[in-house]
């Protein structure tokens, strides 16, 4: 049957010819275009058609670019005609001029006061540059990759209008906010990432939030692909969750602090006082800030005690940037933001918990600098949650208790002593000894190093085996 009709393409070109170029007709013209809903028709046929045939698709070039170029846009049937004309040259085995010429129309129907048109348009784009890039990854090992790479590829033509794309996230419609975003997405690159990624987060303060999840993770989808350095990307992904922390979710704050610790030393340094400053100005609303910056604040605390400056290096990556400058902080004044934090009354217990890991690191890595002072309220804030209602925070409280001082070589003296098979940090040896041993000194340093997750059971088979290998050691 489709043979069939393939015979028949010259007869519909010629068909569609016709109705261009003959005149008025007052029987089936609207609005002074030549029966529209025939030309719809013809060219919704000739698409079936086209479609994988290259033969029949080279048969009606060039009466699709005449349709493009001569069809009036001032009236509603007219722009159905384009329409349909560009969603034929999209569906067929068009030449790339065509497809060039189709994404120009689609450019100009966004200029439109009309929504519907700019809505189809927006629509229309996203799906063309889904089929292009899906092109380009089928034919990476042929001749149609230079195509697609060319300066006259529709992908290029579409970089076109970006302007007009972004300018379509201010307007009052929300259903041409949401196309106009899916359409960035795709749009985003290695040579635009800076200037999208901008518009997007520019976008993230103004949009419902019921969609700010959304957005949050296709962002860091953006950054994660074409970020241009470690530190323009954190940089962004902290932007962001000051935004929008409230409405990140889980992964995405995972993810951030993933590529926080993977970072140089010195994003380590920029990022973790970023974080400080944003948590001391956060009212408590953006609890995947403070999840982060929390988090951040007790691994890398050491690097708020010294002052942080840095210069983007003309020429280079960061040539376009600006200098950045932090200055050096006392312990105390680290532990009075993390502390303000978990006094809101909005302050949430998994919040708490991540502050009561804080506090276990920042004891860590303020052991050496001298300030007894601010040593001694971490140890404080660390025992205060022991009679906590929560049994998570108490468990931790007591846990990081015993593992601090266990990590110091001293036995923590307990009321009660627990039994002899959880004597894990040696809490319940017997009297006479104020040290515990150099094997549970170090079980507890390498816990402490290996926070916030303190596996017990871990702990425990280190400690079997390690009795075990002394065991073996011993004569007879």
């Amino acid at each position: 049957c489709r043979r069939a009709f393939l015979r028949l393409v010259p007869m519909l070109v010629k068909m569609l010819r016709n109705l261009l170029s003959s005149g008025s007709s007052p029987e089936y013209d609207i609005a002074g275009i030549a029966d529209p809903f025939l030309q719809v028709q013809l060219l919704t046929l000739l698409r079936l058609l086209g479609a994988k045939n290259e033969k029949a698709s080279e048969e009606m070039n060039d009466v699709l670019a005449q349709v493009a170029t001569n069809t009036d846009t001032s009236k509603n049937a007219g722009n159905a005609i384009l329409y349909e004309c560009v969603q034929t040259v999209m569906g067929i085995e068009s030449e790339d001029g065509l497809r060039v010429l189709a994404v120009n129309i689609l450019g100009r129907f966004l200029l439109n006061r009309d929504n519907n048109i700019r809505y189809v348009a927006l629509n229309t784009l996203s799906r063309c540059i889904v089929e292009q890039k899906q092109l380009t990854q089928e034919g990476e090992s042929s001749t149609a990759v230079a195509a697609n790479a060319s300066a006259n590829s529709a992908l290029s033509a579409l970089q076109k209008h970006r302007n007009t794309v972004v300018d379509c996230l201010k307007d009052p419609d929300v259903t041409i906010r949401q196309r106009a975003l899916e359409l960035i997405y795709h749009l985003v690159n290695h040579e635009n990432v800076r200037t999208l990624t901008a518009e997007l987060l520019n976008y993230l303060v103004l949009c419902p939030r019921e969609h700010r999840s959304d957005i949050c993770t296709r962002i860091l989808r953006v950054v994660d692909r074409f970020s241009p350095d470690d530190r323009w990307r954190v940089d962004q992904l902290i932007t962001m969750m000051t935004i929008a922390g409230r409405e990140a979710s889980r992964d995405v704050q995972s993810a951030t602090i993933v590529y926080i610790s993977r970072a140089p030393a010195d994003v380590h340094a920029y990022a973790t006082h970023k974080l400080l400053k944003a948590v001391r100005d956060d009212d408590g609303g953006q609890r995947g800030l403070l999840a982060v910056g929390i988090w951040c604040i007790g691994e890398f605390g050491d690097m708020l005690l010294k002052q942080y400056s840095h210069a983007p290096t003309p020429g280079g990556e960061n040539g376009n940037g600006t200098p950045v400058s932090f200055m050096e902080m006392d312990p105390s004044s680290i532990v009075d933001v993390v502390e303000t934090v978990i006094k809101r009354h909005s302050c949430t217990e998994v919040i708490k918990q991540r502050a009561l890991t804080c506090f276990a690191k920042l004891t860590d890595r303020f052991a050496d600098k001298g300030d007894a002072a601010a040593l001694s309220r971490l140890d404080g804030l660390i025992k205060k949650h022991q009679g906590s209602h929560s049994l998570e925070l108490q468990l931790r409280s007591c846990e990081y208790d015993a593992l601090l001082h266990a990590a110091k070589g001293m036995k923590l003296v307990i009321a009660k002593p627990s039994k002899p098979d959880d004597d894990i940090f040696g809490v319940a040896e017997p009297a006479g000894g104020e040290a515990v041993s150099a094997a549970v000194q170090a079980a507890a340093k390498e816990a402490l190093a290996r926070m916030p997750v303190v596996d017990v059971k871990m702990l425990q088979r280190r400690q079997a085996a390690d009795a075990f290998a002394e065991g073996k050691k011993m004569p007879g």
